[in-house]
Order: structure tokens, then C-alpha cells, then sequence
């Protein structure tokens, strides 16, 4: 008896010990759930800006910076954050604080009859989903997430809150795709392209305009941003 019991006293001993011993999982960092989830990175390079960026209509273009031809998907304008989903296939844009699938092909439109209360930017949608229905990477006022356009359910990511710094840099537009930085530079006149840390590619400028928004398609072939002309402003 007094064997037994002395067992039980050791066992518990050792599991307590364990317990303490035993590390809390660490949350992950909201810019490494960006990364994983959208294959898009924020940074700090070049920071400026302010979180606002202009509404305007949605415009397409190659990304080569030879190819300067701009081809216009929409008409009725208040547009921002456009994103490609994973197969190039529909860009998903704000409109207020609606959402809207755009054809790249031919802007045709579909306006979704789901709105998320408070969003103010589009990061990218999930690279990899079962059933093909990725949701979208979004910040709103007080939280960043994932909003599914299939049925309207927000998911936010809890971490977010830890790291004010990566939040700016997204709403700042400092975001990355693979190796490729763009930016709407120049007071927004003008949109580049850096990749591998070369010269930045003038892809379009313009004292006439003003460009925001822009986003690579996941082929690396095209590019998707807002523009807005400042006369209209």
C-alpha cells in the first residue's frame, strides 16, 4: 500500500514538473499567416504614404513594363483593392464596402450581396483551398482576417493585434509578391515594379492620374490596380 502510494506521489510530482517545464505554443506572427496563406509579403521598404488610398475605376495591364497597353475593366468607379484569385481566372474588388467579382477579360461584374462592416483593404486570397472557394485576406477597422465571398463569414486572425507595424505597412501598400515589390510612387502618378532588389520599372506614369492599388497575378504576367483621373478629383 504505502508502495503504491508513494508511486502515485512520484508520478504527479513528475507530470507538475513537466507542466511547468512544458513551453505555451506561440501564436504566429501575422506577417508569417500573411505569407502562408497568400504567398504575399508586407515591407517596410520605402515607407510612405498614408493608410487611404483613392477609389477610381479598375484598370489592367501587363506587367513586363514593355507593354504599356492599359486595358479598363469598370465604369462607374469607387473601386479599391483589387485582387487576382488563385487562378487568374476573377478579380475580387471593394466598393465601398461591398464586394464585386470582375472578369480581367472583359469587366464584367457581379456584385456580391455580402458587405464586411468597417473594411478598409484587400491583401490577397488563400493560395490553397479544399473545394476551389478561397477566402480573402482583409483588414477592416479593428481586426484582420479572412472574409469568404461565398458566404459572407468573417474569420479574424487573433495575433493580428500584436503587430500595428505589419497592419500599416499593409495599408500602405508595402506588400511583396514572391520577389516582385510594386508600388504606386511619385504622389501616386506613376506605378513600378522592382524584383530581386534591381532598378525600379516605370510600368505607367502620368501627372494626369492617379494610380493605386496595385496587385500581380499569380502567373506574374499581368497587373490589376486602381486609377482615378486627378481632374475628376
Amino acid at each position: 500500500m504505502n508502495r503504491r502510494l508513494f508511486l502515485v506521489i512520484c508520478s504527479s510530482s513528475v507530470l507538475r514538473a513537466f507542466q511547468r517545464k512544458s513551453p505555451k505554443p506561440t501564436q504566429e506572427p501575422l506577417w508569417k499567416w500573411i505569407l502562408r496563406v497568400t504567398g504575399i509579403s508586407a515591407t517596410s521598404k520605402d515607407l510612405r504614404g498614408s493608410p487611404g488610398s483613392p477609389r477610381g475605376d479598375v484598370w489592367i495591364m501587363a506587367s513586363d513594363g514593355i507593354n504599356k497597353t492599359q486595358q479598363r475593366l469598370t465604369f462607374d468607379g469607387e473601386y479599391h483593392s483589387p485582387v487576382f484569385t488563385p487562378d487568374d481566372r476573377e478579380i475580387l474588388a471593394l466598393r465601398g464596402q461591398g464586394f464585386v467579382w470582375i472578369s480581367p477579360e472583359n469587366g464584367a461584374s457581379e456584385a456580391l450581396p455580402y458587405k464586411l462592416e468597417g473594411v478598409l483593404k484587400l491583401v490577397g486570397l488563400e493560395n490553397h483551398t479544399p473545394g476551389g472557394k478561397p477566402r480573402v485576406v482583409a483588414i477592416t477597422q479593428t481586426s484582420i482576417g479572412l472574409f469568404s465571398p461565398w458566404d459572407g463569414k468573417f474569420e479574424p486572425f487573433l495575433a493580428a493585434d500584436n503587430d500595428e507595424e505589419t497592419r500599416q505597412q499593409l495599408l500602405r501598400g508595402q506588400i511583396q509578391s514572391g520577389d516582385v515589390l510594386l508600388q504606386a510612387g511619385a504622389a501616386g502618378h506613376e506605378l513600378t515594379s522592382q524584383k530581386d532588389n534591381r532598378e525600379p520599372v516605370v510600368l505607367t506614369s502620368s501627372p494626369k492620374v492617379i494610380y493605386a492599388d496595385p496587385a500581380l497575378s499569380h502567373d506574374g504576367r499581368r497587373l490589376v490596380f486602381i486609377r482615378t483621373d486627378t481632374e475628376i478629383r
